[in-house]
């Protein structure tokens, strides 16, 4: 047997090269990867998309401080109306063609990220057999459909997001002993909240237009809203990143023991 550390020539039944090379640890190391050499090929790393979701969200974290900053305006617009003053004609059309810009803006900005995003789930998840990961609990198309399913999608995409880390980690071979990040959590509650928080403006803004109480209560609400999704875009940029490194570096992992089994079999 050649030890493929020094390159020395020991018995067939040796534990250990004089080098202190361990052959059983070896056989453990490699065991894994030897499986996942014959499938490695076909990973394709989703740097680029990765890059364009990343985009999508810091603009759509852009588009929300910019909101933050009208509603402010508009805050300051009603409040003066409320305390007695006047505005001029061209001053409240002003402000309303500056808050429909702005929400045009965003609900583009939002479309074209949640489908990088769904586009990106998609890749990743197909990228999972090619690291090794077996017996996946969903398929490709499935893990993008339960953001779909009512009430379902309370809880399908953290849990095809939680097995996407855990299958793309470079460390543990037997992925289902991984451990899922905190982070992970972090994203969905982010996500929740988010929503959460949308549909309670919504039915604020469309009960904006009785008195000018509520319209300061529904500028108030949008100002909170536009402040915590802005916020909420990092934990999703951090998580996107974090994932496409993972599956890279499982990947090169891979590649490294499959290249050990050979250099040992040689």
């Amino acid at each position: 047997m050649k030890c493929p550390k020094c390159g020395l020539l020991n018995p067939e039944t040796a534990q250990r090269c004089d080098c202190g090379y361990d052959f059983e640890q070896k056989a453990v190391v490699i065991s894994v990867p030897k499986i996942g050499s014959r499938i490695t090929d076909s990973f394709e790393s989703k740097r680029t998309l990765a890059i364009c979701v990343i985009v999508g969200l810091l603009l759509v974290m852009s588009l929300r401080i910019v909101a933050f900053g009208s509603e402010y305006l508009q805050l300051r617009l009603v409040s003066a109306v409320a305390a007695g003053q006047t505005i001029t004609q061209s001053e409240g059309a002003a402000n309303d063609k500056r808050q429909q810009v702005i929400a045009s803006l965003q609900a583009f900005a939002y479309i074209v990220t949640a489908i990088l995003f769904l586009v990106w789930i998609h890749r990743v998840y197909l990228n999972l057999s090619a690291l090794g990961a077996f017996n996946l609990t969903y398929s490709p198309g499935w893990a993008v459909g339960g953001f779909f399913v009512p009430f379902l999608n309370l809880v399908r995409p953290f849990q095809v997001v939680k097995e996407i880390w855990r299958a793309s980690d470079p460390d543990e071979y037997a992925w289902r002993q991984a451990r899922t990040s905190p982070l992970v959590g972090l994203w969905w509650i982010s996500f929740l909240g988010t929503a959460l928080i949308g549909r309670i403006v919504a039915m604020l803004g469309n009960q904006a237009g009785t008195t000018l109480n509520s319209l300061l209560n529904a500028t108030r609400a949008a100002m909170f809203n536009d402040a915590f999704d802005a916020a909420a875009a990092v934990p999703a940029i951090i998580l996107v990143w974090s994932i496409n490194k993972r599956q890279e570096l499982r990947h090169t992992h891979l590649v490294a023991g499959r290249g050990m089994a050979n250099a040992g079999a040689e």
